[in-house]
């Protein structure tokens, strides 16, 4: 069952790849109606965050309309993500230059950093972005999907990419992280995801107290290394645009305790989503409140 989900997964990926846009956009707008109307939990977690971050009236035909909208855009990054990994000339990438700079300018110095991104855009090409522009190695930490088909097909996106992981919920992720960070190399945390058990600092996100991942903020001070908030989003059909928001220096996060690092991380990432609300993930479990 699971190599049939496998396979399904790869034929969709090649097929959608080599949609026109003009077809694809009808099909992705039936695709975000169809979704809203059979998936209640995911709606009504998305309006839920809609209405208490945008006070937004629930199930008004705004709040709708922007859950539709979010839902398309989402879609679109990870599309054109597949059209960089399969068909490559098809798709512009902006602001790799940019981020070069940055990542060359740390190596400078003798190592690497920490690279944190957050469910914003095509967050998949990050670590693509990554291997293109630093010069030592970048490793990744991710969660492992629920299904085992959806995993197998991941993995083959990942390694035709290059891109190498640390699973997040391994016994020795800790070991695997620290060895990335000794060897003076780049380690990668997608850092807007709920910790696990939601223990964690405490921070202001979106004007509400909020659980946060401390792995960043705990390497950083660690391994005295800068952190760097990377950012990849779609712009139309047929492109993508690399932006990062200010680098946290490595004597800054020696500084800095974890919570105070921690809080301006989830402020760096906040205004990321600012600048792209319609492409982050609203309809992710962030906050605990009532979805009645």
């Amino acid at each position: 069952m699971q190599t049939v989900l496998f396979s399904l997964c790869v034929a969709s990926a090649w097929s959608l790849s080599r949609l026109h846009p003009v077809i694809l956009e009808p099909i992705l707008s039936l695709f975000v109606r169809l979704r809203l109307l059979c998936n209640r939990k995911e709606r009504e977690i998305l309006l839920a965050n809609l209405a208490h971050c945008f006070n937004v009236t629930p199930h008004s035909r705004v709040a709708f309309a922007i859950a539709r909208d979010n839902l398309y855009h989402q879609s679109l990054p990870l599309l054109l993500t597949l059209r960089c990994v399969l068909r490559p000339k098809t798709v512009t990438i902006e602001g790799l230059e940019l981020l070069q700079e940055i990542t060359r300018s740390v190596e400078a110095q003798g190592h690497g950093g920490i690279i944190v991104t957050a469910h914003l855009g095509s967050w998949e090409y990050v670590a693509n972005a990554a291997i293109q522009t630093c010069n030592r190695r970048f490793v990744a930490l991710a969660k492992p999907a629920k299904l085992d088909g959806v995993q197998r097909f991941l993995d083959w996106m990942r390694r035709r990419q290059g891109i190498e992981l640390i699973d997040a919920d391994a016994a020795s992720v800790l070991k695997k992280m620290c060895r990335v960070l000794a060897a003076k190399d780049w380690l990668g945390f997608v850092m807007d995801q709920k910790p696990q058990g939601r223990k964690g600092p405490v921070v202001k996100f979106f004007g509400h107290q909020t659980p946060f991942v401390a792995g960043p903020a705990l390497m950083a001070k660690r391994f005295s290394v800068p952190i760097v908030p990377v950012f990849v989003v779609g712009v139309g059909v047929d492109r993508l645009r690399v932006f990062t928001m200010p680098t946290l220096k490595a004597s800054d996060c020696a500084k800095l305790s974890v919570e105070q690092l921690t809080q301006i991380l989830a402020s760096r990432i906040e205004e990321a989503i600012k600048l792209y609300p319609e492409q982050w993930s609203w309809n992710y479990k962030r906050w605990r409140w009532s979805t009645t």
